[in-house]
């Protein structure tokens, strides 16, 4: 099954988070759309948003507001603006986020 991603970086100050967020996930996110993809069985409300406190780079992953339920939106926190890459894996299906340390 191949779905498509939609992928960018965006800046707190340029392009606000849509619903309230704590200060300490930093000002820069990664924010990742996926379509027809559906998540009604999984409470992913009860399980996000997530802190990571072993990193130097993200600091939290949260649901991506999309108000849409065709789509489902991850956003990954960040310290600064940091190079990334998205791969999809099909063997199982997953999607995979690489924050390079610069």
């Amino acid at each position: 099954m191949r779905h498509r991603k939609r992928s960018r970086s965006a800046d707190e100050e340029t392009d606000p988070f849509p619903l309230e967020r704590d200060p300490a996930w930093g000002t820069t996110r990664i924010d990742i759309v996926v379509s027809d993809l559906y998540a009604w069985d999984i409470p992913l409300g009860d399980q996000l948003p997530v802190e990571v406190e072993d990193s130097n780079l993200v600091n939290a992953i949260t649901l991506f507001p999309t108000f849409d339920d065709a789509l489902l939106g991850f956003s990954i926190w960040l310290e600064s603006p940091v190079f990334f890459e998205a791969h999809e894996l099909a063997e199982p299906v997953c999607l995979v986020v690489d924050v390079l340390y610069p």
